[in-house]
């Protein structure tokens, strides 16, 4: 039985992990989550099995963030400022579901593995170093999180939602490379709001 298990898994584990319809890149291309779940018990019996499955995780999850980043940048470039600004502002909404769909993944398909949160940490350290419009994402995650703690963002949410959405900031922060550039921007932009609210109609 082990010897079938190899032969299968470890031999032919490019073409069974690559196959269009039913491989790995299918399974989550399609988010069959339980399938996922099926191919983690297999792979995780065969040493190093893992390895490619978090490959193929990485890369899907670069693909999908960096289809975010290009969505934002091409409306940017072709609608008037303020429009880009908002839509800015969606993309980290949107890097945030994100986030929060493939942590799921993470702790429930692939059972926590650290090969698999390492893949996540990296997938999301490549575009989230992106800049869109000229706007380093240090500076869109501070301008966020102004816009939130003002009025609740767009959506104007309750105190629970606006504390829920700060801390998946501080997740996304994790894996921009210049912290201090995002301390840096929120300082900018709190002065900037204080002096506005100061000034005299």
């Amino acid at each position: 039985m082990q010897k079938v298990q190899h032969e299968l898994l470890v031999v032919y584990a490019n073409q069974l992990l690559e196959k269009e319809h039913s491989g790995c890149r299918a399974l989550l291309r399609d988010d069959k989550v339980d399938d996922l779940s099926r191919m983690y018990r297999l792979y995780h019996k065969i040493v190093k099995g893992l390895e490619p499955v978090a490959n193929i995780f990485k890369q899907h999850v670069t693909a999908e963030g960096n289809a975010l980043v290009q969505q934002a940048e091409d409306t940017a470039t072709n609608h008037a400022a303020n429009t880009a600004s908002v839509q800015e502002q969606v993309l980290i909404r949107k890097v945030i579901e994100l986030h929060d769909k493939y942590m799921v993944y993470v702790v429930e398909c692939f059972q926590n593995h650290t090969l698999f949160h390492k893949a996540l940490k990296e997938a999301f350290e490549i575009f989230c170093n992106k800049t869109v419009a000229g706007s380093s994402s240090a500076e869109l995650l501070a301008t966020f999180c102004d816009n939130i703690l003002k009025k609740g963002g767009s959506e104007k949410l309750s105190d629970e939602a606006i504390e829920d959405t700060l801390e998946k900031v501080v997740k996304l922060l994790a894996y921009i490379s210049d912290k201090d550039l995002f301390a840096e921007f929120y300082r900018f932009i709190s002065l900037s709001n204080l002096s506005l609210s100061t000034v005299p109609v």
